[in-house]
C-alpha cells in the first residue's frame, strides 16, 4: 500500500471535533486525578469548567500527586495560551490600521 493511499484513506476531523475531543480527554484525565486524590468537587467541576480552568485544575492535581513532568506540562499548558495572544494581538493590530 502506497503512502498516499494511507493518507487519503485517514479520517478527516474538523478543527472543533478536535477541541472537543482534546477537552474531553482533559477533563477525563482530571477527573481521574481528582478522584485519587478524594477530590468530589473538582471531579465534578471538570466537566463544567471552562478549557482554560481545566487546564489550571490539571497543573495543580499533577503537582498534588508528583507528577514528574511538571515543566513539560507547565510548557505545554503556556504554550497553549500563545497563539490566543498572538492571534488577538494581530487581530487588534488590524483594526488600527
Amino acid at each position: 500500500m502506497s503512502d498516499s493511499m494511507l493518507y487519503d484513506a485517514a479520517p478527516t476531523i474538523t478543527l472543533p471535533a478536535a477541541r472537543s475531543r482534546l477537552r474531553e480527554t482533559v477533563s477525563r484525565f482530571v477527573a481521574t486525578i481528582a478522584h485519587s486524590l478524594g477530590d468530589s468537587k473538582a471531579d465534578a467541576a471538570s466537566r463544567t469548567s471552562a478549557f482554560d480552568d481545566l487546564l489550571t485544575t490539571l497543573k495543580e492535581h499533577a503537582a498534588a500527586i508528583g507528577f514528574g513532568r511538571m515543566d513539560a506540562l507547565a510548557r505545554a499548558i503556556a504554550a497553549r495560551a500563545w497563539p490566543r495572544i498572538t492571534h488577538t494581538s494581530m487581530r487588534k493590530a488590524r483594526c488600527k490600521s
